[in-house]
């Protein structure tokens, strides 16, 4: 009896590879372009979108408004209102983690909110009517 030589195919299918790395690089394409993050402002760039990511640097306090209020000139010249949240500590000199006085330079992080945002329970600030847009503050660093 004559033999015949058999040869075994792949059990995987070579097409599935193909599928499965076009599949991941849609993957990554879709991660990688995703845009929906909010558009961050610096102090070089005008701050007018509401509800945009802000972050200034060495931005200098003017003027003292609350507890949680204030204005600040940053390094473009212009100024801002700023609002933060923090947990009041009545009866000691210092409010809350932060001591805030005109002519301290902060960095602030935050988003920019218009006049009709509504502000979380804990925060005890009232916006100017002058202010049609403020910084709803984040983080603060001294």
């Amino acid at each position: 009896m004559a033999e015949i030589p058999v040869e075994r195919e792949s059990s995987f299918p070579w097409w599935l590879l193909l599928v499965g790395a076009a599949l991941l690089g849609l993957l990554l394409w879709m991660f990688m372009a995703n845009d929906d993050d909010a558009d961050v402002y610096t102090t070089s760039a005008a701050i007018t979108s509401v509800n945009s990511a802000v972050s200034l640097d060495d931005a200098v306090v003017t003027d003292v408004t609350g507890d949680m209020s204030f204005y600040v000139r940053a390094e473009d010249g212009e100024r801002y209102f700023v609002v933060f949240d923090e947990t009041p500590t009545p009866g000691t000199m210092k409010e809350g983690m932060l001591d805030i006085n005109t002519g301290n330079v902060l960095d602030i992080d935050g988003m920019i909110r218009d006049r009709t945002f509504t502000m979380p329970a804990t925060v005890n600030a009232t916006i100017p009517t002058t202010e049609d847009m403020f910084i709803f503050a984040t983080n603060i660093d001294k």
